[in-house]
Formats: structure tokens, C-alpha cells, sequence
């Protein structure tokens, strides 16, 4: 009689540890659900934070207002400043804009290329609401022009009176 009780003893105590053992379980599963919950509300947040504030895409308001006049630079008339920055990003495509003495600098760079012969091709320069909006396309070498074959990093500069919009490149 006295073993019975021993083992009765010995299956309630495993029992209640094995009841332990699940409960703790289920506590770390509920933990680590509550755990990823907060982390995709926290990351619900941000992103509807960023939509909201538009996340640096700018909204051109559809309809030209007018054309804007520019004038395409010589290297030589870039202002040193922008000249650098050109320099340090010209291998990777890129978008600037830099601002002088009442004057809006606009460049437009499209990387390394393989070969010379490229060239790059105002298409519009125009305001709307509220932005300026600058249209380029790059002109790869004709069929049969002889090209240099080391590599290029075609770009260009225009000037423009400042009008105090966000740029848009297009």
C-alpha cells in the first residue's frame, strides 16, 4: 500500500511539472505573439507616417503652367562646388540641384557607360503648381559612330532663374 501511494505521489508531482512545463509554453508563446504584434503595429505606424508625409514624393500637379528658359553649361561655367559633387557621384546615376547667387543649377548624370558617344537630351523644362519639373533622355551612340572605347559618364548642367519650387526629375 505505501508503494501505491509513493508512485501516486511520484505521477502527481511529474504530472503537476509537466503541467508547469506547458503552462511556461504557453506563456512564451503568448510573449513572443505579443512580441511580434507590437513590432508589426510599431511598423504599421511608420509606414502609414511616411505615406502621409509623402516620403519625398512630390506631386507635380499634373498640368503645365509655363515653360521655363535655360541655358545648357560648359563644363567651365559649372560652379566649383557642383563640379565636385559631380565629380564624387558621377559613376553612379544621380540627381542634383545646387543654388548661386539668384541661380538654380540643375544636373542630371546617368552613370558609367561602357563607351563614349553618349549624349543626353533636354526635353522640357517647365513649371506647374508647385514644382519645376526637368525631362531628360540619354542618347546612346548611333549604329555607326565610331566611339571611344573606354568608359564615359555622360551628365549635364542647365541654368535657371531660382523660383523657389521643388525639382522634379522626369
Amino acid at each position: 500500500m505505501k508503494k501505491n501511494k509513493n508512485r501516486e505521489k511520484k505521477v502527481k508531482a511529474k504530472n503537476k511539472a509537466e503541467r508547469k512545463t506547458v503552462e511556461a509554453k504557453k506563456a512564451e508563446h503568448r510573449w513572443i505573439g505579443k512580441t511580434v504584434l507590437c513590432i508589426l503595429c510599431l511598423l504599421s505606424v511608420t509606414w502609414l507616417g511616411l505615406a502621409a508625409a509623402g516620403c519625398g514624393i512630390e506631386d507635380t500637379n499634373g498640368s503645365k503652367i509655363e515653360d521655363v528658359e535655360f541655358t545648357v553649361l560648359e563644363e567651365e561655367a559649372v560652379p566649383e562646388e557642383l563640379k565636385q559633387e559631380i565629380e564624387e557621384r558621377k559613376e553612379m546615376d544621380f540627381k542634383l540641384t545646387y543654388e548661386d547667387n539668384g541661380k538654380l543649377y540643375i544636373a542630371r548624370g546617368y552613370g558609367e557607360k561602357e563607351t563614349g558617344g553618349y549624349s543626353i537630351s533636354v526635353k522640357d523644362v517647365y513649371l506647374t503648381q508647385n514644382a519645376l519639373c526637368f525631362v531628360t533622355t540619354l542618347i546612346g551612340p548611333g549604329e555607326n559612330e565610331t566611339v571611344a572605347k573606354a568608359p564615359s559618364f555622360p551628365y549635364i548642367v542647365v541654368e535657371v532663374t531660382n523660383c523657389d519650387k521643388n525639382v522634379v526629375f522626369e
